[in-house]
């Protein structure tokens, strides 16, 4: 269906129309406007919940092993003397000579990567001794035992 452009007389009477009823000239007639979503009001009463409504879920119970990387090393000290850091694990790589530290907090696991041994070993000192500090070994290739 083309649509053919109305003259000024026309448009005014149109215009006319448009403001009795809502339909615009050049609109197609047969798709009136949407109604408007009519939102409904909160409860006066905020401790209430409205039954209609959803119950709010649980938050993820997957939160408790987010990881988190760090780095500075006053920070990550920091996290340590914590008192939800339960523990610190030392990993040691000998392919790209990288020494991770992992706290395991309440809710995230925080890394530092340090590539100096030196700044590793200061670092393992001033970790609080309360904390459970453990060297995890490289893990064995496949198909080998470790005799």
């Amino acid at each position: 269906m083309h649509r053919v452009p109305l003259s000024p007389a026309e448009y005014s009477s149109w215009s006319v129309h448009f403001a009795a009823t809502g339909v615009h000239p050049t609109k197609s007639i047969f798709h009136p406007k949407k109604p408007t979503k009519v939102s409904r009001q909160q409860p006066l009463n905020p401790t209430r919940q409205d039954p209609l409504r959803c119950r709010q879920s649980p938050p993820p119970k997957n939160t408790a092993k987010m990881p988190r990387e760090i780095g500075d090393i006053k920070q990550f000290i920091e996290i340590a003397r914590r008192k939800d850091a339960s523990s610190a694990r030392i990993k040691k790589s000998t392919k790209n000579s990288q020494i991770k530290f992992k706290v395991r907090c309440q809710r995230h696991l925080y890394t530092l990567v340090l590539k100096d041994s030196d700044k590793a070993e200061k670092l393992k000192q001033s970790l609080p001794p309360q904390l459970q500090i453990k060297d995890v070994p490289k893990k064995n290739p496949k198909g080998k035992s470790s005799a």
